[in-house]
Protein backbone atom coordinates (compact mmCIF):
# COMPACT_ATOMS: atom_id res chain seq x y z
CA UNK A 1 0.00 0.00 0.00
CA UNK A 2 1.26 3.24 -1.01
CA UNK A 3 -0.07 7.04 -0.64
CA UNK A 4 1.80 10.12 -1.79
CA UNK A 5 0.75 13.29 -0.53
CA UNK A 6 2.03 16.40 -2.48
CA UNK A 7 1.08 19.87 -2.27
CA UNK A 8 -2.05 20.94 -4.65
CA UNK A 9 -0.17 23.93 -6.24
CA UNK A 10 1.48 21.28 -8.47
CA UNK A 11 4.45 19.50 -6.22
CA UNK A 12 7.16 20.08 -3.72
CA UNK A 13 9.02 23.42 -3.79
CA UNK A 14 6.85 24.15 -7.05
CA UNK A 15 6.92 28.21 -6.26
CA UNK A 16 10.78 27.83 -6.06
CA UNK A 17 11.26 25.07 -9.18
CA UNK A 18 11.70 26.64 -13.00
CA UNK A 19 8.44 25.11 -14.77
CA UNK A 20 8.78 24.06 -18.57
CA UNK A 21 6.02 26.73 -19.26
CA UNK A 22 9.12 29.39 -18.56
CA UNK A 23 11.04 27.01 -20.72
CA UNK A 24 9.22 27.00 -23.62
CA UNK A 25 8.32 30.65 -23.29
CA UNK A 26 12.68 31.63 -23.64
CA UNK A 27 13.21 29.05 -26.18
CA UNK A 28 9.99 30.29 -28.25
CA UNK A 29 8.38 27.16 -28.43
CA UNK A 30 5.26 25.14 -27.01
CA UNK A 31 5.06 23.39 -24.49
CA UNK A 32 4.89 20.19 -26.10
CA UNK A 33 7.77 20.69 -28.45
CA UNK A 34 9.76 22.09 -25.02
CA UNK A 35 8.86 18.74 -22.99
CA UNK A 36 9.92 16.42 -25.79
CA UNK A 37 12.94 17.85 -27.06
CA UNK A 38 13.74 17.47 -23.15
CA UNK A 39 12.95 13.87 -23.38
CA UNK A 40 14.83 13.19 -26.16
CA UNK A 41 12.08 12.38 -28.21
CA UNK A 42 11.02 14.31 -31.34
CA UNK A 43 12.22 18.18 -32.96
CA UNK A 44 14.70 19.14 -35.16
CA UNK A 45 18.16 19.28 -33.49
CA UNK A 46 18.53 22.69 -33.70
CA UNK A 47 14.99 22.85 -32.21
CA UNK A 48 16.52 20.40 -29.33
CA UNK A 49 19.74 22.67 -29.16
CA UNK A 50 17.29 26.16 -28.17
CA UNK A 51 15.26 24.01 -25.66
CA UNK A 52 18.47 22.84 -24.22
CA UNK A 53 20.15 26.53 -23.92
CA UNK A 54 17.10 27.70 -22.17
CA UNK A 55 16.28 24.98 -19.91
CA UNK A 56 20.24 25.54 -18.78
CA UNK A 57 20.12 28.99 -18.78
CA UNK A 58 16.76 28.90 -16.24
CA UNK A 59 18.29 26.14 -14.27
CA UNK A 60 15.68 23.99 -15.24
CA UNK A 61 15.29 20.47 -13.40
CA UNK A 62 13.31 18.14 -15.36
CA UNK A 63 11.92 15.61 -12.99
CA UNK A 64 11.65 14.60 -9.35
CA UNK A 65 14.61 12.33 -9.55
CA UNK A 66 16.97 14.86 -11.41
CA UNK A 67 16.07 17.70 -8.48
CA UNK A 68 17.13 15.14 -5.77
CA UNK A 69 20.20 14.81 -7.84
CA UNK A 70 20.78 18.38 -8.00
CA UNK A 71 20.25 19.10 -4.40
CA UNK A 72 20.91 15.86 -2.45
CA UNK A 73 17.24 16.45 -1.06
CA UNK A 74 14.11 14.68 -2.37
CA UNK A 75 11.80 17.00 -0.52
CA UNK A 76 10.00 14.22 0.74
CA UNK A 77 9.57 12.63 4.17
CA UNK A 78 8.14 8.82 4.36
CA UNK A 79 5.93 7.04 7.25
CA UNK A 80 6.74 3.46 7.15
CA UNK A 81 3.47 1.71 9.15
CA UNK A 82 4.83 -2.12 9.77
CA UNK A 83 1.88 -4.65 9.61
CA UNK A 84 1.78 -7.90 11.96
CA UNK A 85 2.71 -10.93 9.82
CA UNK A 86 -0.82 -12.23 9.85
CA UNK A 87 -1.57 -9.34 7.14
CA UNK A 88 -3.04 -6.57 10.33
CA UNK A 89 -2.29 -3.72 10.42
CA UNK A 90 -4.06 -1.60 13.67
CA UNK A 91 -3.13 1.67 12.64
CA UNK A 92 -4.40 1.97 8.97
CA UNK A 93 -7.38 0.34 9.88
CA UNK A 94 -8.18 3.40 12.62
CA UNK A 95 -9.81 6.05 11.83
CA UNK A 96 -7.61 7.90 14.50
CA UNK A 97 -4.26 7.28 13.36
CA UNK A 98 -5.65 9.93 10.51
CA UNK A 99 -4.73 12.58 12.90
CA UNK A 100 -1.16 11.59 13.38
CA UNK A 101 -0.79 11.33 9.32
CA UNK A 102 -2.36 14.92 8.71
CA UNK A 103 0.20 16.28 11.20
CA UNK A 104 2.76 14.57 9.58
CA UNK A 105 1.75 16.13 6.53
CA UNK A 106 0.87 19.67 7.56
CA UNK A 107 4.62 20.02 9.46
CA UNK A 108 6.17 18.43 6.24
CA UNK A 109 4.53 20.87 4.19
CA UNK A 110 5.10 24.05 6.30
CA UNK A 111 9.12 22.66 5.48
CA UNK A 112 8.03 22.69 1.63
CA UNK A 113 8.21 18.92 1.79
CA UNK A 114 5.58 16.04 1.03
CA UNK A 115 4.71 12.89 2.36
CA UNK A 116 5.28 8.72 1.55
CA UNK A 117 3.21 6.66 3.12
CA UNK A 118 3.79 3.12 2.91
CA UNK A 119 2.42 -0.52 4.46
CA UNK A 120 5.70 -2.84 5.43
CA UNK A 121 4.79 -6.20 5.77
CA UNK A 122 7.42 -7.74 8.79
CA UNK A 123 7.75 -11.05 7.19
CA UNK A 124 8.71 -9.68 4.26
CA UNK A 125 12.51 -9.68 3.83
CA UNK A 126 14.59 -6.40 4.53
CA UNK A 127 16.46 -6.46 1.39
CA UNK A 128 12.88 -6.99 -0.35
CA UNK A 129 10.96 -4.26 1.51
CA UNK A 130 10.09 -0.60 -0.30
CA UNK A 131 11.77 0.75 3.01
CA UNK A 132 15.51 0.02 2.57
CA UNK A 133 14.88 0.56 -1.28
CA UNK A 134 14.09 4.24 -0.12
CA UNK A 135 16.62 5.31 2.02
CA UNK A 136 19.31 3.62 -0.51
CA UNK A 137 17.58 5.39 -3.30
CA UNK A 138 17.20 8.52 -2.00
CA UNK A 139 13.80 8.94 -2.49
CA UNK A 140 13.06 10.57 0.89
CA UNK A 141 14.86 13.02 3.36
CA UNK A 142 13.89 11.22 6.31
CA UNK A 143 11.81 8.52 7.86
CA UNK A 144 8.94 8.42 10.49
CA UNK A 145 8.79 4.26 11.38
CA UNK A 146 6.00 3.20 13.55
CA UNK A 147 6.70 -0.45 14.48
CA UNK A 148 3.52 -1.21 16.16
CA UNK A 149 4.78 -5.09 16.62
CA UNK A 150 7.51 -6.29 18.89
CA UNK A 151 10.23 -7.66 15.79
CA UNK A 152 13.45 -6.48 15.56
CA UNK A 153 14.46 -3.45 14.05
CA UNK A 154 16.56 -4.66 11.34
CA UNK A 155 16.07 -1.52 9.68
CA UNK A 156 18.56 0.60 12.61
CA UNK A 157 21.77 -1.13 10.99
CA UNK A 158 21.01 0.44 7.47
CA UNK A 159 19.63 3.85 9.03
CA UNK A 160 22.85 4.31 11.01
CA UNK A 161 25.08 3.22 7.88
CA UNK A 162 23.98 5.94 5.57
CA UNK A 163 23.00 8.60 8.22
CA UNK A 164 19.28 9.19 6.86
CA UNK A 165 17.11 11.34 9.44
CA UNK A 166 14.54 9.02 11.33
CA UNK A 167 12.15 9.05 14.02
CA UNK A 168 10.51 5.62 16.18
CA UNK A 169 7.12 6.21 17.00
CA UNK A 170 6.69 4.07 20.04
CA UNK A 171 9.77 2.03 19.74
CA UNK A 172 9.70 -1.53 22.17
CA UNK A 173 12.72 -0.38 23.67
CA UNK A 174 12.83 2.87 25.33
CA UNK A 175 16.38 1.93 27.23
CA UNK A 176 17.90 2.23 23.38
CA UNK A 177 19.75 5.41 22.75
CA UNK A 178 17.38 5.85 19.57
CA UNK A 179 15.54 9.85 17.81
CA UNK A 180 12.34 8.58 19.26
CA UNK A 181 8.83 9.92 19.96
CA UNK A 182 6.98 7.54 23.04
CA UNK A 183 3.12 7.57 24.20
CA UNK A 184 3.30 7.33 27.63
CA UNK A 185 1.22 4.12 27.25
CA UNK A 186 2.29 2.59 30.93
CA UNK A 187 0.91 5.53 32.84
CA UNK A 188 -1.95 5.75 30.22
CA UNK A 189 -3.05 2.24 31.93
CA UNK A 190 -2.34 3.23 35.06
CA UNK A 191 -3.82 6.72 35.25
CA UNK A 192 -7.06 4.82 33.92
CA UNK A 193 -7.20 1.73 36.58
CA UNK A 194 -6.70 4.35 39.26
CA UNK A 195 -9.59 5.99 38.47
CA UNK A 196 -11.57 2.61 38.14
CA UNK A 197 -10.79 2.12 41.80
CA UNK A 198 -11.04 5.28 43.45
CA UNK A 199 -14.32 4.04 43.75
CA UNK A 200 -15.78 0.15 45.42
CA UNK A 201 -15.01 -2.52 42.80
CA UNK A 202 -16.00 -5.81 43.11
CA UNK A 203 -14.96 -6.90 39.89
CA UNK A 204 -12.70 -5.20 37.78
CA UNK A 205 -12.23 -6.79 33.62
CA UNK A 206 -9.19 -5.71 32.02
CA UNK A 207 -9.42 -5.67 27.87
CA UNK A 208 -5.60 -5.87 26.24
CA UNK A 209 -4.77 -5.14 23.31
CA UNK A 210 -3.01 -7.99 20.70
CA UNK A 211 -0.73 -9.86 22.34
CA UNK A 212 2.45 -8.66 20.15
CA UNK A 213 1.46 -4.97 19.74
CA UNK A 214 3.92 -2.57 21.61
CA UNK A 215 1.51 -0.01 23.00
CA UNK A 216 -1.07 -3.35 23.87
CA UNK A 217 1.84 -4.62 26.09
CA UNK A 218 2.95 -1.54 27.89
CA UNK A 219 -0.41 -0.65 28.52
CA UNK A 220 -0.91 -4.14 29.96
CA UNK A 221 2.12 -3.58 32.64
CA UNK A 222 1.02 -0.11 33.47
CA UNK A 223 -2.48 -1.66 34.55
CA UNK A 224 -0.57 -4.69 35.86
CA UNK A 225 1.56 -2.19 37.99
CA UNK A 226 -2.05 -1.12 39.61
CA UNK A 227 -3.26 -4.45 40.27
CA UNK A 228 -0.57 -6.25 41.52
CA UNK A 229 -1.45 -5.47 45.50
CA UNK A 230 -5.06 -5.29 45.19
CA UNK A 231 -6.94 -6.82 48.00
CA UNK A 232 -8.65 -10.49 47.55
CA UNK A 233 -11.78 -9.19 47.83
CA UNK A 234 -11.40 -7.59 44.65
CA UNK A 235 -11.82 -10.06 41.38
CA UNK A 236 -9.67 -9.67 38.21
CA UNK A 237 -10.72 -11.01 34.51
CA UNK A 238 -8.33 -10.66 32.01
CA UNK A 239 -9.49 -10.15 28.22
CA UNK A 240 -7.75 -10.08 24.92
CA UNK A 241 -9.25 -7.78 21.89
CA UNK A 242 -7.64 -6.67 18.63
CA UNK A 243 -8.58 -2.92 19.08
CA UNK A 244 -11.58 -2.87 17.47
CA UNK A 245 -15.84 -2.36 18.03
CA UNK A 246 -16.29 -5.69 17.33
CA UNK A 247 -13.98 -7.37 19.45
CA UNK A 248 -14.55 -5.29 22.58
CA UNK A 249 -18.23 -5.80 22.01
CA UNK A 250 -17.62 -10.13 21.92
CA UNK A 251 -15.53 -9.84 25.13
CA UNK A 252 -18.58 -7.47 27.24
CA UNK A 253 -21.18 -10.24 25.54
CA UNK A 254 -19.02 -12.67 27.52
CA UNK A 255 -18.16 -11.05 30.60
CA UNK A 256 -21.80 -9.91 30.99
CA UNK A 257 -23.75 -13.09 30.68
CA UNK A 258 -21.90 -13.88 33.79
CA UNK A 259 -23.88 -13.23 37.11
CA UNK A 260 -20.59 -12.10 38.78
CA UNK A 261 -20.60 -10.10 35.47
CA UNK A 262 -17.41 -6.91 36.05
CA UNK A 263 -18.48 -3.52 37.84
CA UNK A 264 -15.63 -2.03 36.49
CA UNK A 265 -13.84 -2.09 33.06
CA UNK A 266 -10.48 -0.69 31.26
CA UNK A 267 -10.42 -1.54 28.00
CA UNK A 268 -6.99 -0.63 26.51
CA UNK A 269 -8.11 1.31 23.75
CA UNK A 270 -11.60 3.62 23.10
CA UNK A 271 -12.68 1.54 20.18
CA UNK A 272 -12.93 -1.95 22.15
CA UNK A 273 -14.39 0.43 24.93
CA UNK A 274 -17.07 1.65 22.81
CA UNK A 275 -17.82 -2.53 22.32
CA UNK A 276 -17.86 -3.10 25.44
CA UNK A 277 -20.65 -0.13 26.08
CA UNK A 278 -22.60 -1.10 23.49
CA UNK A 279 -22.82 -5.10 24.96
CA UNK A 280 -23.24 -3.68 28.78
CA UNK A 281 -26.35 -1.47 27.27
CA UNK A 282 -27.70 -4.80 25.71
CA UNK A 283 -27.64 -6.76 28.55
CA UNK A 284 -29.69 -4.15 30.48
CA UNK A 285 -26.63 -2.69 32.61
CA UNK A 286 -26.67 0.95 33.12
CA UNK A 287 -23.44 3.05 32.65
CA UNK A 288 -21.86 4.07 35.26
CA UNK A 289 -24.26 2.85 37.96
CA UNK A 290 -24.19 -0.54 37.08
CA UNK A 291 -21.25 -0.69 35.41
CA UNK A 292 -17.78 1.69 35.32
CA UNK A 293 -15.87 1.90 31.68
CA UNK A 294 -12.92 3.37 30.97
CA UNK A 295 -10.82 3.72 27.92
CA UNK A 296 -7.48 4.79 26.03
CA UNK A 297 -6.35 6.59 23.12
CA UNK A 298 -9.24 9.51 23.36
CA UNK A 299 -10.69 9.18 19.59
CA UNK A 300 -13.69 10.27 17.81
CA UNK A 301 -16.26 7.84 19.06
CA UNK A 302 -15.59 8.84 22.85
CA UNK A 303 -17.93 11.53 22.13
CA UNK A 304 -20.08 9.71 20.15
CA UNK A 305 -21.33 7.39 22.43
CA UNK A 306 -24.23 7.77 25.88
CA UNK A 307 -23.37 8.50 28.15
CA UNK A 308 -19.54 9.99 26.57
CA UNK A 309 -16.54 8.16 27.38
CA UNK A 310 -13.73 9.00 30.16
CA UNK A 311 -10.58 7.74 28.86
CA UNK A 312 -7.11 8.83 28.98
CA UNK A 313 -6.01 11.21 26.10
CA UNK A 314 -3.17 10.21 23.70
CA UNK A 315 -2.75 13.64 21.86
CA UNK A 316 -1.87 11.77 18.25
CA UNK A 317 -1.35 15.26 16.33
CA UNK A 318 1.15 16.19 18.77
CA UNK A 319 3.40 12.87 18.54
CA UNK A 320 3.02 13.88 14.28
CA UNK A 321 4.41 17.06 14.71
CA UNK A 322 6.94 15.91 17.48
CA UNK A 323 8.18 12.97 14.89
CA UNK A 324 8.58 15.69 11.63
CA UNK A 325 10.37 18.67 14.26
CA UNK A 326 12.98 15.42 15.03
CA UNK A 327 13.49 14.36 11.61
CA UNK A 328 14.16 18.92 10.42
CA UNK A 329 16.57 19.09 13.47
CA UNK A 330 18.56 16.06 11.81
CA UNK A 331 18.40 17.11 8.81
CA UNK A 332 19.61 21.15 10.06
CA UNK A 333 22.72 19.76 12.07
CA UNK A 334 26.03 19.12 10.61
CA UNK A 335 27.52 15.95 9.71
CA UNK A 336 29.48 15.40 13.07
CA UNK A 337 27.05 13.13 15.42
CA UNK A 338 25.22 14.59 17.89
CA UNK A 339 23.44 13.13 21.27
CA UNK A 340 19.89 10.94 19.91
CA UNK A 341 16.82 12.26 20.95
CA UNK A 342 14.11 11.06 22.85
CA UNK A 343 10.61 12.51 23.83
CA UNK A 344 7.59 11.17 25.78
CA UNK A 345 4.57 12.91 25.56
CA UNK A 346 2.71 12.56 28.85
CA UNK A 347 -0.78 11.34 29.14
CA UNK A 348 -4.27 12.80 30.44
CA UNK A 349 -7.08 11.49 32.06
CA UNK A 350 -10.37 12.86 30.52
CA UNK A 351 -13.83 12.22 32.67
CA UNK A 352 -16.67 12.11 31.21
CA UNK A 353 -19.60 10.13 31.97
CA UNK A 354 -18.73 6.36 31.64
CA UNK A 355 -16.74 6.14 34.84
Amino acid sequence: MLYDIRQMDGGVNSKQEVSLREVAKLADVSIATASLALRNKAGSLATKEKVLRAAKQLGYVASSAARTLKSGRSSVIGIYIFSNPDGRNYADESAFFYQFIKSVADTARINNHGVLIEDIPWDVKADENNLLKHIRGGYVDGVILIPQFDYPYYFLDEIERTGIAYCICNPADTTKNLFSISFDNTAAARLAVTELLSRPVKHLAIVHGPVNHVEAKMRAAGAADITADLKDDISISIHYGDFTIESGYEIGNRIFATENHPDAVYAANDYMAVGIMRSAIEHSLRIPTDVRIVGTDDNEVCRAVTPQLTTVRNPIYKMGVLAVESIFTQLSLESEATGKNEKTIKAELIIRGSC
